[in-house]
C-alpha cells in the first residue's frame, strides 16, 4: 500500500507536471496577463488533460511531537510545498471533484540536532468558487480534502532527539484561494486524524502562488 501511494504521487509530481502544465497559465501568470473577458460559457469547459491539471507552490511550516525522556517535545520547522490536481468532475462556474498530492519537504538546521522531513499525501478534494477549474474567475474559493500519507522524518546531531518515522496516516485538509491584483494565492491547513503505526500527527499550514 505504501508503495503504491509513493508512486502514484511521485507519477503525478513527475510524471504529469512537466506534461500537463499549463502553458498558457503560466504566461498569464509570470506576465501579468488577463484571460478574455468573451470567453463564452461552453469555452470554459476544460476539453484535455493539460487544462483540468492545476499547480500551486509556496512555504509551508510544520509542526509534530515526540518523545523524550523529558516528556512530550514540540518539534517545528520550515519548509516547501507543492501541489497537483487532476480535475475529475466539474462545474466550470461552481465547483469541482480533484485528485492529486501536495508532497511538503522540511527542513531545519540547528546546534541541537537536525531535521528532515517528507511528507506525500494522496487527496480527493472538492472546490467551490476559484480554483474549482482553469477558468473559474471567481475572486475566491474553498477547498476540503482527504486522503492517505506517507510520512518520513529524520534527526541527526550529537544533541539532537532520536527522532526516526516511517508511517502511514490518513490526513485532511481545508483552505481558501483567493486573488490580490489579479494574481492566484492559497492558505491551506492540514492534520493527520489517524496514525497507527508510530502515532505520529502531522499538523501543517501552508501559503503560496495559485500557477493557474
Amino acid at each position: 500500500m505504501i508503495r503504491k501511494i509513493f508512486l502514484f504521487a511521485l507519477f503525478l509530481c513527475f510524471g504529469l507536471s512537466p506534461a500537463l502544465a499549463q502553458e498558457n497559465a503560466y504566461d498569464e501568470y509570470l506576465n501579468g496577463k488577463k484571460r478574455s473577458a468573451k470567453t463564452s460559457k461552453n469555452d470554459k469547459k476544460p476539453s484535455n488533460y493539460r487544462e483540468r491539471y492545476l499547480q500551486d507552490a509556496g512555504v509551508s511550516f510544520y509542526w509534530f511531537d515526540v518523545n523524550s525522556v523529558f516528556g512530550p517535545v514540540t518539534i517545528a520547522m520550515p519548509g516547501i510545498n507543492y501541489i497537483g490536481r487532476l480535475v475529475l468532475n466539474q462545474n466550470p462556474d461552481k465547483y469541482s471533484l480533484s485528485v492529486g498530492t501536495h508532497p511538503s519537504l522540511g527542513l531545519q538546521f540547528g546546534n541541537l540536532g537536525s531535521f528532515f522531513m517528507l511528507t506525500i499525501p494522496v487527496m480527493l478534494e472538492g472546490t467551490i468558487g476559484l480554483g474549482s477549474s482553469l477558468f473559474n474567475e471567481a475572486p475566491i474559493g474553498a477547498f476540503i480534502g482527504f486522503g492517505p500519507e506517507y510520512n518520513i522524518v529524520r534527526s541527526w546531531g550529537e544533541l539532537a532527539l532520536p527522532v526516526r518515522i516511517d508511517q502511514l496516516a490518513a490526513v485532511a485538509s481545508a483552505g481558501i484561494r483567493f486573488r490580490i491584483r489579479d494574481r492566484g494565492y492559497y492558505l491551506r491547513y492540514s492534520e493527520a486524524f489517524w496514525a497507527p503505526v508510530q502515532g505520529q500527527y502531522f499538523r501543517t499550514v501552508s501559503f503560496g502562488n495559485s500557477l493557474f
